[in-house]
């Protein structure tokens, strides 16, 4: 070149800056457009990600050789060659080169020499050699392997070049070999046939064509331009329109055979159009022609028309462009038409012909005139052809002119926008530009000076709405209006009127717009959150007030209950209607017969997801449709094609209504990752290659290979078969299609991601599994068919032969049995018949047997009946002397029972005088002979008591009744006696307890005779000064079933036990021999009184156990179970029954003229005698020997409380408390019950027969006294507290007894008639149905009013309620409060209600303190 075309080349370069060759060269179709790059790794399945060759086998599978091991994938999995697998064994794991034979064989180059793998089974094998060489070729590190057009593989091993040469079997018959002599230790030279019968490779240096003749290989240079030094690097040919391009180390060299010319292309760093660098490292010819160069710095397509090379550039390097994901390049392959690169160190790249042409505009910060921010939420083209863009905080973009590379900006910054945010666009015909923002309202612009600002409307004309979040916006040329689906409802502008108001007065329904169209037909389609709403535009005809419909249930099903949330709609040029929704797909609208119905399309369908953002329709009648995951082409065949990543598309989350269709055809999605120009589908290509079977599993096992059939035996109980269509770009959107003929014969569709089927329990047979694969655009009915045989193979016992050989073996038995048969028979006829003459013989002898035993046993049977008839009558008369002897005893029990009763009544007669006249006497001799009488008869009582219990306990008639009582103070009441016998010989009794809830369900006299047992026994072995302790504590034990232990520890500092007497003491009458006693009066000493603590343990559920102390004396520890559910709080009781309130006699302090009478039921007089003396000078008495002569007192006389006997003659007291209970005028008596008796069963017969507490007998005189006045002051209490707030409940009655239900009635009758100022006495005694007295009678004794004061008590806490409610509301006066509780005097109501509650009504009124509703407070 001349010095002075140098310099005019460089005046051109300053000129003519570089970035024109880029527009130049942007000019020219690149490659990395038209192709769309997927990644296949380590990830994936691959082996490894160092990847040294690519090959594609005669069946369609690709070849992966990597430095890890060799892979065979078939699109979906991968099948590994390794030194580790024994199944598919190669030497070596760095795998070079791989090439196929015409005999099905793949040939693998390693470093550890030369393997072959059988393509049929894909298992390692040798082939046939006749030379004797091959053993020698499979050792010898290996680079390079391929196969010539003849069938002849050659190999570049680290010495030679090798031609092998196979017979028509596939055996070798002879191999030639050539001295490549190179000295780099690399050993992956370029070996490949190329062009016309040419074979190239370096020889000493030099590209060389190798050709073969008579057993040799000769080597010829290619050209001089291709002579290079020996250890410079060749590593690929390929021929491209005749020319042989040549890839080196040192730079990529282009040969035309023909002119014998050579171009060199060496690298120039930054030079656009140029290499980066010399080292070319692979090449390959797309099926398009087009020259593809790898290198280390990427690849490049080759541009003929300028000679220039373009690079397609990794994604690390600009990320805004698809590419690759490394750029070390080691090797290329060219399958129809996708192009696979193997990388060094991230695996395969493989770039595939995009399904959908599109473009991405984005925002790019080096470029001003790009779009201004990514996320794009609402497109609008007017009749211009401008372009108008909305994004999310990005402002309003115009394009004009069609051009989408440039964008004029508009924002808030500007002044142009009240707010960035821009959600909808539309037009009016007046030349305005409506632009709706989420948060500024609606800004109207001059759509031919949109940089000016214009008006901005953010509220309607009456101030009552705001207008600010806009979700769609539509003109209306029916009305000249601009409809605004805001966030908080839908509003119509009139441009007429230039008014902003409320589009129907139920317009604040349409919550949450997102989309709107106006149909030809006029009428206004809204999506928002309430469903669908459709305006008639119509039909207001200049009125501004419009009709309309409102689906707010799902579309396809509007009677179900299901609310439908809608996003977007369009309308098809036919007219259909198609509405998107938020989760529920895609709706079409079809009208059949004039009637509305919906077809709902969603993922079942093809939908790549149910969240539609955008629909649109394409020029030829396609529906676009764009979700949350993906785009959706439903094409008019009815076929759902869907697009993202890796078909074509840079994004696949698409905004909400951003969808425009241009006046080109071309449609335009927003996005967030920026604006989508999808401007149509790519030619539809048909699968012409059928399905390859790849798999053949059977239980555990599988095999791989090009499989055509298999066979398993009937009793392998499944099978699975796998197949692929090496589609390797298009799978994702392809269909697979099967059915097993000889099983079923309708297709079957396999779901997506699934590339194999099973098949379980076959019967044996012949079956042949079809399988066709559809690409996208194909028809099933076209797809070609591929068919794997299968033979289900009978189990043996099942097969002919087995069937043929068992039916002969059971004819010859047969035959063999029948003769066997026939001989026998014969056989067994003659000895038959000799038999039975034989017989007859014996028989007759044995007639005339029979008859002599008939006439014996006819004798012995009259003898039989005989005797047992004499046994019968000896049965029936033990049953008499049974019953007999039952009766007795019962009548003992009975006589020992009622004995015991009649010795307890003079043991009282005794004990009661003696402690009267102990408090009357003052002489010393006389109290001296009394206390000694006094302890002998509580002596006899001891006595009487343990010989009871020991009855009881033998006859086994104890049982344990339980119930809930004050433990503490059950055990405070017990102790006292003792301490007075503690007390006189100086011994200190100590009480601990640990009850965490004193009150809890025991057997309160079970109880009571164990601790007097064990304390009177602890004071008879105590000395003088000792000490007792009582330990009582409750807990949680999971020994005992109600989940709660009482445990009782009697402990003393007396002598002990004797360890040879230990486990004799609770023996029955034991006593200690050896042991010290005091004398303990009024204690026994029989020896059965620790068996009877014993017993009654054990009939407790519980366990009693003694033991020495270390220091004196022993311990006794009695253990009983207590329920959960008697365990309560510590309340605080007012004993009747088992506890006692000891009080004062001289606490009774009534006057006579106030007394009350107490019938005594009594059949032993001087128990009368004894009972009249203690209560005649507090009580008026009624005297009565039995229930009978007291029933007749008692209709007789007015009786305020009852004292009976348990056991009398005539009529008994249960039997009288039962007929007191039963009688209305008399029930609500309270009764005292005197008994002998200590079961609980007759304590418990009692209380359910009415009876209202016990005393034992004997008794003295102030627990009698004491028993009486608790239940006369509990019935007061009771009633006190009825008084105060007339709950029923509180006087505490039973449930099901007659009083309660006549106080019930009472008190209905109160609250029907308080308001009732002329409600007398004897309106009430009518009401009730008895007489005035007896109404007067019962309510007194038993809510301790009368009739009239009941109800003027009733009305008092209704006042005071009334007036503590009024304080607040106000409502109603002192006369309204009168007249509102039965006052027809307001002066009056003030003295009752000054008079009751110690307070005025109007003080009360005035906040004055509220005394307790209760008893009358006296002036």
């Amino acid at each position: 070149m001349k010095l002075k075309e140098l310099i005019i080349l460089l005046l051109l370069t300053i000129a003519f800056p570089v970035a024109d060759s880029y527009a130049a060269t942007e000019s020219v179709p690149r490659f990395s457009h038209a192709y769309w790059v997927s990644n296949i790794s380590m990830n994936d399945g691959l082996s490894h990600n160092f990847v040294d060759d690519i090959y594609r086998d005669s069946k369609g599978f690709v070849w992966i050789a990597t430095s890890g091991s060799l892979s065979r994938y078939d699109g979906y999995e991968f099948v590994n060659f390794n030194p580790n697998s024994p199944a598919h064994y190669i030497k070596s794991n760095f795998v070079r080169k791989v090439a196929e034979d015409r005999h099905r064989r793949m040939w693998v180059a390693s470093d550890g020499g030369v393997d072959v793998i059988d393509l049929r089974d894909l298992h390692p094998m040798e082939p046939d050699d006749a030379t004797g060489m091959y053993s020698e070729i499979s050792t010898v590190p290996s680079g390079y392997v391929c196969a010539d057009n003849e069938g002849n593989v050659w190999i570049r091993n680290e010495k030679d070049v090798l031609r092998i040469e196979f017979d028509a079997s596939g055996a070798i018959s002879g191999v030639a070999k050539i001295p490549h002599d190179t000295e780099s230790v690399v050993t992956t030279f370029a070996l490949k046939p190329v062009g016309k019968g040419m074979m190239l490779t370096s020889i000493g240096g030099k590209v060389c064509n190798l050709s073969y003749a008579n057993g040799k290989i000769f080597a010829s240079s290619l050209a001089p331009e291709l002579e290079f030094e020996k250890d410079i690097f060749v590593s690929d040919y390929v021929e491209r329109e005749g020319e042989i391009w040549v890839s080196t180390e040192v730079g990529l060299f282009r040969h035309n055979p023909a002119t014998k010319e050579t171009t060199i292309y060496h690298g120039e760093p930054g030079v656009p159009g140029m290499l980066s660098n010399d080292f070319a490292t692979t090449l390959a010819v797309t099926e398009k022609g087009v020259l593809i160069v790898g290198s280390l710095n990427g690849i490049y397509e080759y541009v003929p028309a300028s000679d220039e090379f373009i690079t397609i550039e990794a994604s690390d390097i600009n990320p805004m462009v698809q590419g690759l994901n490394n750029s070390f390049i080691n090797c290329l392959l060219v399958e129809d038409s996708n192009l696979w690169v193997g990388t060094e160190g991230c695996g395969v790249n493989l770039f595939s012909p995009r399904n959908l042409f599109a473009d991405m505009m984005r925002h790019d910060p080096h470029n001003p005139g790009s779009l201004s921010c990514n996320p794009v939420n609402a497109i609008f083209e007017d009749g211009d052809g401008t372009l108008w863009i909305g994004t999310v905080e990005g402002g309003l973009n115009r394009a004009t002119g069609g051009d989408m590379r440039r964008f004029d900006h508009y924002t808030k910054e500007s002044g142009v926008l009240s707010h960035n945010s821009v959600s909808a666009i539309t037009a009016d015909h007046e030349g305005h530009l409506w632009v709706g923002t989420w948060g500024g309202g609606v800004n109207v612009l001059d759509r031919s000076m949109p940089q000016r600002p214009g008006r901005v409307l953010n509220a309607t004309d009456d101030g009552l709405h705001r207008v600010e979040y806009i979700g769609t916006l539509v003109y209306d040329p029916f009305n000249n209006m601009i409809w605004i689906g805001a966030n908080s409802g839908l509003y119509v502008y009139d441009l007429k009127r230039d008014e902003l108001k409320l589009a129907f007065p139920e317009a604040m329904k349409v919550k949450g717009s997102a989309g709107a169209v106006v149909s030809p037909n006029g009428r206004l389609w809204i999506c928002c959150l309430e469903g669908l709403f459709i305006v008639d535009l119509k039909g207001s005809h200049g009125s501004g007030e419009f009709s309309y419909s409102h689906h707010p249930n799902k579309l396809d099903a509007p009677n179900v209950n299901v609310r439908e949330k809608l996003t977007c709609v369009a309308i098809a040029h036919d007219g259909t209607v198609w509405v998107g929704s938020n989760g529920n797909g895609v709706y079409r609208r079809e009208v059949k017969d004039g009637k509305e119905a919906y077809v709902n399309y969603n993922t079942s369908d093809g939908l790549p997801n149910d969240n539609i953002h955008g629909i649109a329709e394409d020029p030829q009648g396609n529906i676009w449709i764009a979700t949350y995951h993906g785009l959706s082409c439903l094409k008019t065949d009815g076929r759902f094609v869907n697009f993202g990543c890796n078909d074509g598309l840079d994004t696949e989350q698409f905004y909400w209504n951003a969808t425009q269709r241009l006046a080109n055809g071309h449609i335009l999605f927003g996005s967030v990752d920026g604006l989508v120009d999808v401007k149509g589908l790519a030619p539809e290509k048909k699968s012409e290659r059928g399905v390859v079977f790849t798999s053949f599993a059977v239980g555990g096992d599988k095999s791989y290979g090009n499989l055509e059939k298999s066979s398993l035996s009937e009793s392998e109980k499944s099978f699975e078969v796998g197949f692929s269509a090496l589609d390797y770009a298009g799978a994702s959107n392809g269909r697979y299609f099967y059915r097993m003929n000889g099983f079923d014969n309708e297709w079957k569709e396999l779901p997506a991601g699934r590339h194999s089927v099973n098949y379980t329990n076959l019967s044996n047979g012949n079956y042949t599994l079809q399988v066709k694969y559809v690409s996208p655009g194909q028809s099933v009915a076209s797809a070609p068919v591929s068919e794997f045989n299968i033979e289900v193979v009978p189990v043996f016992y099942k097969r002919k032969w087995f069937i043929i050989l068992v039916v002969l073996m059971v004819l010859a038995a047969v035959w063999s049995i029948y003769r066997w048969r026939v001989g026998d028979l014969t056989k067994q006829r003659n000895q038959l018949k000799a038999a039975v003459d034989e017989g007859v013989k014996e028989i007759n002898e044995q007639k005339s047997r029979i008859e002599d035993h008939a006439l014996e046993l006819q004798r012995q049977n009259e003898e039989l009946k005989l005797r047992n008839e004499q046994i019968s009558e000896q049965k029936m008369q033990l049953s008499q002397m049974a019953h007999k002897v039952q009766k007795m005893t019962v009548d003992r029990i009975s006589f020992f029972t009622n004995i015991t009763h009649e010795f307890r009544t003079p043991i009282t007669l005794i004990i009661g005088p003696i402690e009267r006249a102990l408090k009357l006497s003052t002489n010393p001799k006389v109290i001296e002979q009394l206390n000694f009488v006094e302890r002998n008869s509580k002596y006899l009582l001891s006595l009487v008591n343990q010989l009871m219990d020991f009855r009881k306990l033998e006859s086994g008639k104890m049982d344990i009744v339980t119930n809930s009582g004050n433990f503490r103070k059950f055990i405070d009441e017990l102790i006292p006696p003792f301490k007075a016998y503690a007390e006189e010989r100086g011994i200190e009794i100590k009480t601990v307890y640990h009850l965490t809830a004193p009150v809890f369900k025991y057997d309160e006299d079970a109880i009571r005779k164990v601790l007097i047992n064990l304390l009177g026994n602890a004071i008879k072995f105590t000395p003088d000064n000792g000490c007792i302790t009582l330990y009582i504590a409750l807990f949680k034990s999971g020994r005992c079933a109600g989940g709660r232990t009482l445990y009782i520890s009697v402990s003393d500092t007396g002598s002990g036990i004797p360890e040879e007497d230990i486990d004799k003491v609770f023996n029955r009458f034991y006593q200690g021999k050896s042991q010290i006693k005091y004398p303990l009066i009024g204690s026994s000493d029989s020896g059965i009184g620790l068996y009877l603590c014993r017993k009654i343990v054990e009939v407790y559920g519980g366990s009693i156990s003694v033991c020495n102390n270390r220091r004196a004396g022993c311990t006794f520890r009695a253990v009983v179970p207590v329920p959960d559910d008697g365990i309560g709080e510590d309340l605080t009781l007012v004993e009747g029954g088992s506890g006692i309130l000891e009080s004062q006699a001289s606490d009774v302090s009534v006057s006579q003229g106030s007394r009350l009478t107490i019938l005594v039921v009594e059949d032993n007089a001087d128990m009368r005698a004894i009972m009249r003396s203690i209560l005649s000078d507090y009580y008026n008495l009624l005297e009565a020997e039995n229930g009978e002569e007291a029933l007749k007192l008692l209709s007789t006389s007015q009786v305020d409380f009852i004292i009976s006997d348990l056991m009398m003659p005539v009529m008994d007291g249960l039997t009288l408390s039962r007929r007191v209970k039963e009688n209305f005028t008399i029930s609500h008596i309270p009764f005292l019950m005197l008994t002998a008796k200590t079961a609980g069963e007759a304590r418990l017969e009692g209380y359910r027969s009415g009876v209202d507490d016990y005393i034992l007998k004997p008794f003295d005189e102030e627990m009698l006294l004491a028993r009486i006045r608790n239940i006369l002051e509990n019935k007061r209490r009771y009633q006190r507290q009825f008084v105060s707030d007339m709950e029923v409940d509180r006087l505490n009655i039973g449930e099901e007894s007659r009083d309660k239900k006549f106080v019930d009635k009472v008190m209905e009758v109160v609250r029907q008639n308080y308001r009732n100022s002329y409600f007398e006495v004897g309106d009430f005694a009518e009401a009730l149905g008895v007489s005035r007295s007896l109404l007067n009678k019962k309510l007194q004794s038993l809510v301790g009013q009368s009739a009239s004061q009941l109800m003027r008590s009733y009305r008092m806490k209704l006042s005071r309620e009334l007036i503590i409610r009024n304080r607040d509301t106000k409502s109603m006066n002192i006369s309204e409060i009168a007249f509102e509780v039965g006052f027809n005097d307001s002066k009056y109501f003030t003295r009752c209600f000054t008079k009751h509650f110690g307070v005025s009504p109007s003080a009360m009124l005035k906040n004055a303190p509220v005394p307790p509703a209760g008893e009358e407070v006296e002036e």
